[in-house]
C-alpha cells in the first residue's frame, strides 16, 4: 500500500557544520597548531611530544566532526585530507606548520559545500 507523502511533511536535510561551529572549528585548530608548534621547537622532548599531541587533536576533531554527523570515511576526499593533515603532523619540523588549521579548514569548506547540494538538490526535487 503506498503512502501519500506531502512535501510539508518531508524535513530537508540540514547543515552539519554551520558558519559559527566552522569558525571555532578552525579557530581551534589554530590554537592546537600554535601550542604544537611551541612544543615541537623544544630539541628532543617537543620531537617526541609534538606526534604524540598530533594523535590527540585528530582524535578530538574525529570526535568533534563525528558529534555533528560527519564521517571522515563517508568521503575520500574528506579522508585524505584528515589522514594527510595526520601524517604530516607526525613528522618532527613540518609539524610546526599550521596544517591542523588548513586541514580542518578545508573540510569544514567540503563538508558544507556537500551539505549546500543536498539541500539544494532537495528543494529542486521537491518543485519538480
Amino acid at each position: 500500500m503506498a503512502r501519500n507523502i506531502s512535501p510539508e511533511s518531508i524535513e530537508p536535510p540540514q547543515e552539519r557544520i554551520d558558519s559559527g561551529t566552522g569558525k571555532l572549528m578552525v579557530a581551534v585548530a589554530f590554537g592546537f597548531d600554535l601550542f604544537q608548534g611551541v612544543v615541537g621547537l623544544t630539541p628532543f622532548v617537543g620531537w617526541v611530544l609534538s606526534p604524540m599531541i598530533g594523535l590527540i587533536i585528530w582524535l578530538t576533531f574525529w570526535i568533534w566532526l563525528k558529534l555533528h554527523g560527519v564521517s571522515v570515511v563517508e568521503s575520500v576526499e574528506r579522508m585524505a585530507i584528515l589522514f594527510g593533515g595526520f601524517l604530516v603532523e607526525l613528522v618532527p619540523i613540518l609539524n610546526i606548520l599550521p596544517v591542523w588549521t588548513l586541514t580542518i579548514f578545508v573540510t569544514v569548506l567540503l563538508v558544507q559545500r556537500e551539505d549546500k547540494k543536498k539541500i539544494k538538490e532537495f528543494y529542486e526535487n521537491i518543485k519538480s
